[in-house]
């Protein structure tokens, strides 16, 4: 500005005529513009331009010239004082055009609340919004996660309680009264066969019934005359072997039929039966159960080595894991494993029965086996599962639910409540084990923190409008 007044005085020593002073006039304004753009910001310029105030500029430019350009030369003292009062600082015409730019857009504020209740990170809702929205606040807290080891494993029959039913007798097959897939109870008929291998083994049975029966007779009128000393002592003697033989003629005729298939009861109606049913063998289920094979036919021939029935109880089933060399050494008999239902939404606990102490050498794994219960039929034999191990327990300063972890700008983040309102906190996670995570750092036991739907403050955070925070009218 020194160096304009400096000029300004130079040029009232000069006399020229009118169209030379006012191009001199328009020099020197445009020299001033320049060197006020050279000190003033240009911030400072950019509102006067938004809001339209060139023009006004322009009239009073133009002002200056002609008025200038009418006192030209005899009025220069008056001329210098005129443009100076004329003269608009930069700094004067943009504050003044800020300030209607303020005035003229100050409705923003009242469309965006949010803006001004946001002053910082926090998220500021009411008790009746967090009802509204579900927000649960809890203590943080100690816990403990379960260590636990997937396996993928078979669902077999309990071979147990299962039996593959076999006549021991050649014969032909009679009646048949039961079929795949039925259920049987212990004893209940299952076939009938007729066996001449089975009828020459009662008659021998029957026929040393009789002669115990006569062995025994003899033995007691040997004995009674031997106690008068009317017989000899040969003659008792010889009763009293007869008698023995008898007995042990009859216990393997016995022994024989039971291993035929006859049962004690059987036995004790065997002396009554009329001799055409000698040759029938009643087949009987061993116990309550499924029949889940059936391999014979009406006049089958069988050969005392063909099984004819499987029967299995499904109400108890084995589960086989195949469990990995690394897996193997963690796993041990007692182990809690919890095993989703094939097909269905439930699941069932058990407990690792037996872990075998060898490797299947093609496979290279070995067996953990269950005996589960399967009153209810949920589990068939022959279908896959996939289970998990409980193989251990680690206890954790803070657990929380793995769903309240949120990302926020990339950082795993717990939202806590405190006299601010709802903040986002970074945290370091730790071991997890199913939908549960240990956190190491960023909260302290104690801790108000968010245990459901922190998804919707991550929403309000990311509507907010400024610092990042929002209304609760934002909150989706």
């Amino acid at each position: 500005m020194n160096i304009a007044r400096i000029i300004l005085c130079q040029i009232k020593t000069i006399r020229f005529n009118p169209k030379t002073a006012f191009l001199l006039v328009i020099l020197l304004l445009i020299l001033g513009l320049g060197l006020n753009s050279a000190f003033i910001p240009n911030q400072l310029w950019a509102q006067p331009q938004q809001c339209n105030h060139d023009h006004h500029d322009a009239k009073h430019e133009s002002h200056s010239a002609e008025h200038e350009s009418e006192h030209e030369t005899e009025h220069d003292d008056h001329d210098h004082e005129h443009e100076s009062e004329h003269q608009h600082d930069p700094r004067t015409e943009a504050s003044h055009s800020d300030e209607q730019c303020d005035l003229e857009h100050d409705h923003t504020s009242d469309e965006t609340p949010a803006a001004d209740a946001c002053s910082g990170e926090a998220i500021h809702m009411s008790p009746a919004e967090m009802k509204q929205f579900g927000i649960v606040v809890e203590k943080a807290a100690a816990g403990h996660l379960e260590i636990k080891t997937r396996a993928r494993g078979e669902v077999r029959l309990n071979r147990d309680l299962m039996a593959q039913i076999v006549p021991k007798v050649s014969g032909t097959v009679k009646e048949i009264y039961c079929t795949l897939g039925d259920s049987v109870e212990e004893g209940e008929i299952m076939a009938i066969i007729e066996s001449q291998e089975l009828a020459d083994a009662k008659t021998d049975y029957l026929s040393a019934l009789k002669h115990l029966e006569l062995a025994r007779t003899i033995f007691k009128r040997e004995q009674k005359l031997r106690s008068r000393k009317i017989n000899s002592e040969q003659e008792y003697l010889s009763a009293k072997k007869d008698l023995a033989e008898a007995e042990i003629t009859l216990s393997s005729n016995r022994q024989r039929l039971i291993f035929l298939g006859l049962s004690p009861a059987d036995l004790k109606q065997l002396s009554s039966e009329p001799m055409t049913t000698l040759t029938r063998l009643v087949v009987r289920s061993p116990f309550s159960g499924d029949v889940i094979n059936k391999n014979i036919v009406l006049g089958e021939a069988l050969d005392g080595t063909t099984p004819i029935f499987t029967v299995a109880d499904l109400d108890s089933v084995w589960i086989d894991l195949d469990l990995y060399l690394d897996d193997a050494g963690k796993v041990k008999p007692g182990d809690r494993v919890t095993i989703p239902i094939p097909g269905a939404e439930e699941s069932i606990d058990a407990v690792i029965a037996y872990v075998a102490p060898l490797l299947d050498p093609q496979t290279r794994t070995t067996k953990a086996r269950m005996i589960v219960d399967n009153h209810n039929r949920n589990l068939r034999p022959g279908s896959f599962i996939t289970a998990e191990i409980t193989t251990g327990k680690v206890e954790a300063s803070i657990v929380v639910e793995e769903n309240i972890v949120q990302d926020v700008d990339g950082h795993k983040c717990v939202f806590i409540q405190d006299e601010h309102g709802f903040e986002s906190r970074p945290v370091t996670l730790g071991a997890s084990a199913g939908n549960r995570v240990e956190i190491t750092s960023g909260i302290h036991p104690g801790e108000l923190i968010v245990t459901r739907n922190s998804f919707r403050l991550k929403a309000a955070l990311e509507t907010g409008v400024g610092s990042g925070c929002s209304s609760p009218g934002h909150v989706h």
